[in-house]
């Protein structure tokens, strides 16, 4: 149903939305890591693929249902979290690891972390997060979004509340020169 398929298996919209959606978690994850006070690039990128992962908490199992009119894909095999398969998680976690990892080297430095450069990548993935709850929600997968909004909204409950936004730095220090 997604189109036609990148070397026969995947649709060239998958990897367009990993992109789009990889690129937001990922400055989305720095945001918080400097704001939780560390300048880690590592962090960055572990929060990104933690943000990325969040989503497909919700995404997944809702885009595979039995109810669904339409079938955006099917799994060949079965696993515990909502008929999704664990392997499936650990693709998407160690490929968001490669994607903002590559992503980070190539950049050379953190992302600009202002708030109002921050806008962008927070709608984009509030927009498909919300997307991807409206189609658990239409087939009464309502576990996987409360788990989703939880996972996604854990890493801001660690951000520092002292202090101001770095609005006026056009982009993030590898040092703590705070």
């Amino acid at each position: 149903f997604l189109g036609t398929k990148v070397l026969g298996h995947v649709p060239w919209t998958i990897p367009l939305s990993w992109f789009y959606m990889g690129l937001a978690a990922y400055l989305i994850g720095t945001w918080i890591v400097y704001r939780m006070g560390t300048s880690s690039a590592v962090w960055g990128v572990l929060a990104g693929a933690w943000l990325l992962t969040a989503w497909d908490l919700v995404l997944d199992p809702a885009m595979a249902h039995e109810s669904l009119r339409v079938k955006f894909w099917v799994w060949d095999e079965q696993g515990p979290y909502f008929g999704m398969p664990i392997k499936n998680f650990a693709g998407w976690v160690a490929t968001g690891l490669v994607f903002m990892a590559i992503s980070r080297w190539i950049w050379r430095s953190d992302a600009p972390l202002s708030l109002d450069r921050m806008r962008l990548p927070g709608i984009v993935f509030i927009a498909n997060m919300i997307f991807a709850m409206v189609i658990s929600a239409s087939v009464g997968l309502w576990i996987p979004i409360v788990i989703a909004i939880l996972v996604a909204g854990a890493p801001f409950a660690l951000i520092r509340v002292e202090g101001r936004f770095p609005s006026e730095r056009s982009g993030l220090s590898l040092s703590n020169d705070r």
